[in-house]
């Protein structure tokens, strides 16, 4: 059986299996003695600045929400989290406040949306990934609508769409109303063209 320093089991405990290197500091263990811990394994670090269970499944939706907590799940990746696609996405698209500096060494995993601030917090929730964790994301209205407007495969957004429809989740009244805020423009025309089309089947 894996021995592992009380403190830093009492902070996997506290966070879920995973902790940032504040965090820790806050919790009154320094740098060094957590460099230490990944040593004897006690600790994993998946990347920098973050440390988790070693005997835990790596939840990587978990860790970019550690790692990036100023950001939200939507677009394609929200979607497949509440299961209306079945392309795994190969990057995740996260959403940001506008000016939010994004560092450029994650583009290789993270698709990054900028959001006007005075919309960026309409319709955050909070769902559960695969793994069972819980990380920040766009209500599935939100995500269709940011879908349409953003320039995803014509074959993703019917996709979404049509699964949606048939889905538990569906919330017309919401949807209606995400459609009339962003009314106008033309990708928001051919959702709710679509939705007419799709619905009326």
């Amino acid at each position: 059986m894996r021995k592992i320093n009380q403190r830093i089991e009492t902070l996997l405990k506290k966070f879920d299996g995973i902790f940032t290197t504040k965090q820790a500091n806050d919790f009154g263990v320094k740098n060094s003695s957590l460099k230490y811990y990944v040593k004897k394994k006690q600790l994993d670090q998946p990347m920098r600045g973050i440390f988790s269970d070693p005997d835990q499944l790596e939840d990587p939706y978990l860790l970019w929400q550690r790692k990036l907590p100023k950001g939200v799940f939507g677009g394609e990746t929200g979607l497949y989290l509440y299961g209306l696609t079945t392309n795994t996405p190969y990057k995740f698209h996260m959403y940001f406040k506008q000016g939010y500096h994004f560092n450029i060494q994650f583009y290789d995993q993270i698709i990054p949306h900028y959001v006007a601030s005075e919309k960026f917090n309409h319709n955050v929730i909070w769902h559960n990934t695969p793994s069972g964790n819980s990380v920040k994301i766009y209500e599935p209205e939100r995500c269709l609508v940011d879908i349409w407007r953003g320039g995803a495969s014509r074959y993703t957004a019917l996709e979404t769409l049509k699964e949606y429809l048939n889905s538990d989740l569906i919330n017309l009244e919401k949807m209606n109303e995400l459609m009339t805020e962003y009314g106008g423009k033309k990708a928001v025309l051919e959702l709710q063209a679509a939705m007419e089309a799709l619905y009326g089947e």
